[in-house]
C-alpha cells in the first residue's frame, strides 16, 4: 500500500465509483481465479509506483486469497504468467 498520501485515495468519491466499477465487472467473481463470492479491488501498478489510483485498467477484482498471492509477487511480469496460468481450463 502507498503512504500516507496514497491512503487518501481511498478516501474519495473518484475511489468508490472506480471500485463498484470494477466490482460490477467482475460480477462476484475473481478475475484472477474465477472464484465466486467477496472480492477486493486491487491495483495491478502500486500507487507509490507510479499506478493510477482511478484507472479500470489498473485495478482488478479479487479474492482474497488472489489478492494476497498478487503483493507477494516482485514482478507484474510474473503475476500476469500467473493469472494467465489461472484462468486455463
Amino acid at each position: 500500500m502507498a503512504g500516507r498520501a496514497g491512503r487518501a485515495v481511498y478516501r474519495t468519491r473518484a475511489w468508490a465509483l472506480a471500485r463498484a466499477e470494477v466490482l460490477a465487472r467482475a460480477g462476484r467473481r475473481c478475475e484472477a481465479c474465477g472464484r465466486l463470492g467477496r472480492l477486493e479491488v486491487h491495483h495491478r501498478q502500486a500507487l507509490e509506483n507510479g499506478g493510477a489510483p482511478y484507472a479500470p485498467d489498473n485495478l482488478q477484482a479479487l479474492c482474497r486469497d488472489c489478492h494476497q498471492r498478487a503483493h507477494g509477487r516482485r514482478e507484474p511480469d510474473e503475476w500476469d504468467r500467473e493469472l494467465a496460468r489461472l484462468r486455463r481450463p
